[in-house]
């Protein structure tokens, strides 16, 4: 095989077997679109669009040593790890050390990094675009993203609170919580009690999505 004028070597191709995992892609949220279906049926859709995807490193198992390990993942089964990056930024921006991520791969400074974990025979060479072409029709895939940062927000807003009476002797308690439910022998707010507190910016994921 000819060889690859970057400093990573060439991965060999290998047999892709029953359980393999295969790269992400990173995505980012441009709105929400309605759909019709044949039968008139109206569902909601959200547009993701993946701008300027590139692998730009590979980390083999016997060098992925991630932080925190997943209870799902089979213990004796080793896996690797594939760096992407998503969206070209000006390499004048960035720091030198930031930069030299992307130079030893051989492609454009990204503004975007994420890890995702692979089967060894999933790898994919350093500088491969990716695009949405990667996901086929009928595959089921995982979406995980954050949530809109609201801010610090009362239980109406963050729980769905009905409110206090607009009146018959109300003061001063219409969007408050009321009652915690603390008195008595226990005399303490209980581990997990709905109150008002910080809303959004958090990591959610959604499982077992069919491609379509």
């Amino acid at each position: 095989m000819p060889k690859s004028p970057l400093s990573t070597e060439l991965i060999q191709p290998t047999a892709w077997t029953q359980g393999s995992k295969r790269t992400g892609l990173i995505g980012k949220k441009i709105g929400v679109y309605p759909l019709w279906l044949k039968n008139g049926k109206k569902v909601l859709t959200t547009l993701i669009q993946i701008i300027d995807n590139e692998v730009v490193k590979y980390i083999p198992p016997e060098e992925f040593n991630p932080v925190k390990h997943s209870k799902h993942l089979h213990p004796k089964v080793k896996n690797g790890c594939l760096v992407l990056g998503a969206v070209n930024i000006d390499p004048q921006l960035i720091t030198k050390e930031y930069y030299g991520i992307f130079n030893s791969a051989g492609v454009t400074p990204k503004k975007s990094l994420m890890r995702f974990v692979i089967t060894p025979n999933a790898a994919l060479q350093s500088g491969t675009p990716l695009c949405a072409a990667h996901f086929k029709p009928g595959e089921f895939i995982d979406i995980r993203g954050k949530t809109i940062d609201r801010g610090f927000q009362g239980v109406m807003k963050r729980w769905g609170f009905k409110g206090m009476p607009a009146s018959h002797g109300v003061t001063k308690t219409h969007r408050r919580p009321g009652n915690i439910g603390s008195g008595g022998a226990k005399a303490r707010v209980m581990p997990g009690t709905k109150l008002p507190g910080h809303m959004g910016n958090r990591w959610r994921i959604l499982k077992g999505v069919k491609n379509k």
